[in-house]
């Protein structure tokens, strides 16, 4: 069975600990084993990281396509971020109230807002005051 997952807060996904370790540099995979199958993370949810202060910089994998409202609000000393290339959706205030000085995409092209002449540093300028969705 093909089995989607999300990444709720405490980093709970379908009811296993992904990551219980406090990390300054997270990189959230796109799977893991549940024990009996492999799950694929395709989604972020809403508030899941949200002042989550020791997070200083994060990669999202190409299996998500989607980060839900609020999402990583708060985390005053995240800096970075990279998207994998299957992102299609970003909720509002994901990234608000965040530290944000950089932000890259795999996949720049179809985005509303354009991103695509963008640098990383107008790009993460843009989601700190993200009041609505970006979507591909």
């Amino acid at each position: 069975a093909n089995i989607t997952a999300s990444i709720g807060t405490n980093n709970v996904v379908n009811g296993k600990i992904l990551n219980s370790i406090e990390t300054e540099d997270l990189i959230i995979p796109g799977a893991f084993y549940s024990g009996t199958e492999t799950v694929q993370i395709t989604k972020i949810a809403a508030g899941a990281f949200r002042d989550k202060d020791y997070l200083n910089s994060v990669v999202i994998p190409d299996t998500v396509t989607t980060i839900g409202k609020m999402a990583f609000y708060g985390c005053k000393n995240l800096q970075t971020v990279h998207f994998g290339n299957k992102i299609e959706e970003i909720d509002q205030f994901a990234f608000t109230d965040t530290g944000l000085i950089s932000a890259t995409f795999a996949n720049p092209y179809g985005w509303t807002p354009n991103i695509l002449e963008m640098t990383p540093e107008e790009i993460a300028s843009q989601l700190k005051k993200q009041s609505s969705a970006w979507s591909k």
